[in-house]
């Protein structure tokens, strides 16, 4: 029998796998540094904590380009299924288990600038990860991504936890940034990933009772909910989780011993549902219709057909979910019932003026392909959805 030839991915991974001293001299480098950022920590020196730091995410970026297709990182169905048959990658591996020293360090120290240059050294490394990819592919996931991510996160967590308040805005926007970067490289399973590490650090707030990491952590998703309907693609279930997050949020801030007064209401959740702010939700309904129109009206059927589906996921429970919402903040005599009234009279104007403006005159000739989407667009939005 014939022996199948090994392709130059396998080779690759098997020379760098099986040759580990490959990477000495890199690690002593980076080792060096790793010194420096602790010394120069201990003696608040952060100039030169800040390019120690600075350093090592330059070398781990060079690294993870180099090791592309060869990095031993398993996917999430591996870490399922093999949990203790596929190692990481040690170089990678060890530097991570490092930065995150240093941060639970400066977090016990309650140290948040130092902190703060750790996580922006991981959040700069996710950023630059995601042009690198594990020799274990997986459709929709990235887990090299993933694999710094979950250092990230945790490190904003627990410093979050520690009502480190300066870390843990920073850090909202950083995971906002790589939720942000991943749906538009259509990585869907890490983008979810993120959404749950970003309603972790919502729920960590409100425990806290600290209103303003909780309005950091509602833009967050707002923003990425608005990055998805600018850049996402349907049938990912993003939309759908992101505002699932947000309604248990919401709840969870209902449910907190904080004031319900106006202007908290307003400073917590306003980034999504107040109608004035840029990625509330009845924002990001107008903008689509809006583009809807625009699209039907220039016979764009590729585009229009994604931004269609994307506006029925972002109705799909939402209805049911504002009317909710409103009998909780009812009961609490809320002044979120105001938000949410006028979000929902935002929503349903631009609903009837989409079906209004969707009543086109009718195509003639023989071209029916652009005759049914035009009929089907029109009957889908005027369609009461029934769940």
């Amino acid at each position: 029998m014939k022996a199948v030839p090994m392709r130059w991915k396998d080779l690759r991974f098997h020379f760098f796998d099986r040759n580990p001293q490959l990477f000495g001299a890199l690690e002593a480098s980076l080792d060096e540094l790793q010194s420096m950022v602790f010394d120069f920590s201990e003696r608040e020196k952060y100039d030169l904590t800040r390019h120690a730091l600075l350093e090592v995410g330059n070398l781990l970026t060079a690294y993870l380009a180099a090791r592309d297709r060869s990095l031993r990182v398993p996917t999430s169905t591996m870490a399922m299924f093999y949990p203790s048959e596929t190692g990481f990658d040690p170089v990678l591996t060890r530097q991570l288990e490092r930065l995150k020293a240093h941060a639970a360090r400066g977090i016990s120290d309650s140290d948040q600038e130092f902190v703060k240059q750790v996580t922006r050294t991981l959040a700069a490394l996710g950023l630059a990860s995601m042009q690198s990819r594990s020799y274990f592919m997986e459709h929709g996931e990235n887990s090299v991504t993933t694999f710094v991510s979950v250092y990230l996160s945790g490190s904003i967590e627990d410093a979050a936890v520690r009502k480190l308040d300066d870390v843990a805005l920073e850090g909202a926007d950083q995971l906002r940034d790589l939720c942000q970067a991943l749906i538009e490289r259509n990585v869907y399973l890490g983008a979810l990933t993120h959404i749950s590490n970003l309603e972790r650090l919502a729920s960590i707030s409100v425990l806290n009772r600290s209103d303003v990491v909780l309005s950091a952590t509602v833009r967050a998703l707002s923003d990425c909910l608005l990055h998805n309907a600018i850049h996402g693609h349907p049938g990912t279930h993003i939309t759908r989780h992101l505002l699932q997050s947000l309604m248990r949020v919401m709840h969870a801030r209902l449910a907190s011993p904080l004031g319900l007064e106006m202007m908290k209401v307003s400073f917590s959740l306003g980034p999504f549902i107040s109608p004035t702010e840029r990625s509330s939700f009845a924002a990001i309904n107008i903008a689509i219709v809006n583009k809807i129109v625009e699209m039907s009206r220039a016979d764009q059927r590729e585009a229009l057909s994604r931004l269609r589906s994307l506006y029925e996921e972002l109705h799909d429970r939402a209805w049911l979910d504002f009317a909710e919402l409103g009998v909780e903040a009812v009961r609490k005599n809320s002044f979120l019932l105001h938000y949410i009234n006028s979000t929902i009279e935002e929503t349903v104007k631009a609903n009837f003026w989409l079906v209004s403006a969707l009543d086109l005159p009718p195509v003639e000739g023989s071209d029916w392909k652009r005759r049914w989407s035009r009929t089907t667009a029109r009957d889908s939005v005027g369609k009461p959805r029934t769940k």
